[in-house]
């Protein structure tokens, strides 16, 4: 008896939920939960989507004699041309990288510091490179050694920034590789005591990560740059563009954003709305009219303006 109780619950549960005999009722449903995704997804859009792409977009603040037309093509086009020219500046790997090899130049000094005085550990290295003699290592030596190093790997962190895109993931994959790579050498030398092995191990250790790490953070693409790169790509499309000359009147599409037609058509005809968005070269598409909802696809475009119409009149808008 208490299991067809339960189950009759469950039936009614589930036709009230689908408005059971009422065909308004059911539609009443079916349109909220679709309002519901959609407002989700465009609090998504506007909290992650919308901030990364504001950063590149401002290329299109300055006013040709032509009107600006937006389309999804041309702002994937500006965001790859962009994205080849954020570089972080020389300046700033060469600041981080002489102050990162300055300490951790300090750091082995002290190192070799600690190992003879404290751990009375004499530690050898080759006399040149061409020879198996083995001679102790000095003060200068290592000064010298980690000063080279740094040096060089500042100078690569400087061309890799030049050649490829993130270049901050490439160096350090690069870095610790090569840096971890050199401990090879100091755990295979031949002839020395494991203390030996190890003092120099720890030089190597030293030296990567004191090096490595700061450089990595100078590679990083920061809002400066990304500004420097929108004034670049500006003055390039000037200079490619010579007869386009500054007016002194900007085109309402250079000033208006997207989100402002938006909100402009409210209240209007949806014909007249409709002939608005389009004059400014951007999309128009009703997503309901009246009672019945429309399906639409889930892509975001920041040149489309979704309309809410009831009896003729647009009275919700939103982009996407």
């Amino acid at each position: 008896m208490a299991e067809r109780t339960n189950a009759g619950a469950l039936k009614a549960s589930e036709v009230k939920a689908s408005g059971g005999s009422n065909p308004s009722l059911a539609a009443g449903v079916k349109f909220q939960r679709i309002s519901q995704l959609r407002r989700g997804r465009e609090v998504w859009h506007q909290n992650h989507l919308l901030p990364f792409r504001r950063n590149i977009k401002n290329v299109s603040q300055f006013s040709t004699p032509s009107p600006p037309k937006i389309s999804g093509e041309l702002g994937r086009h500006v965001m790859a041309k962009l994205a080849r020219q954020v570089t972080p500046p020389a300046w700033r790997i060469w600041s981080y990288g002489i102050a990162a090899t300055a300490f951790a130049a300090l750091a082995n000094y002290g190192w070799l510091y600690l190992a003879a005085e404290v751990f009375n550990w004499n530690l050898l290295v080759p006399k040149t490179f061409s020879t198996t003699e083995l001679t102790t290592l000095t003060d200068v030596r290592v000064i010298a050694a980690t000063v080279i190093a740094g040096l060089v790997a500042t100078f690569g962190a400087t061309v890799l920034a030049k050649l490829v895109i993130g270049p901050k993931i490439w160096w350090l994959i690069i870095g610790f590789g090569a840096g971890l790579a050199s401990l090879y050498g100091a755990l295979t030398l031949a002839n020395v005591d494991l203390s030996v092995r190890l003092g120099l191990s720890v030089m190597h250790i030293i030296a990567t990560f004191s090096i490595v790490i700061p450089i990595g953070w100078s590679l990083e693409i920061r809002d400066q740059d990304l500004k420097k790169a929108v004034d670049r790509y500006s003055t390039h499309l000037e200079a490619k563009n010579p007869s386009a000359q500054q007016s002194d009147t900007v085109h309402p599409t250079a000033v208006i954003s997207t989100e402002d037609i938006s909100k402009s058509v409210i209240g209007q005809d949806v014909t007249d709305a409709i002939a608005k968005i389009e004059a400014v070269g951007l999309k128009a598409r009703i997503t309901r009219r009246d009672t019945e909802v429309f399906t639409t696809t889930f892509d975001f475009r920041e040149d489309r303006i979704n309309l809410e119409v009831e009896n003729g009149i647009v009275v919700s808008t939103n982009v996407g």
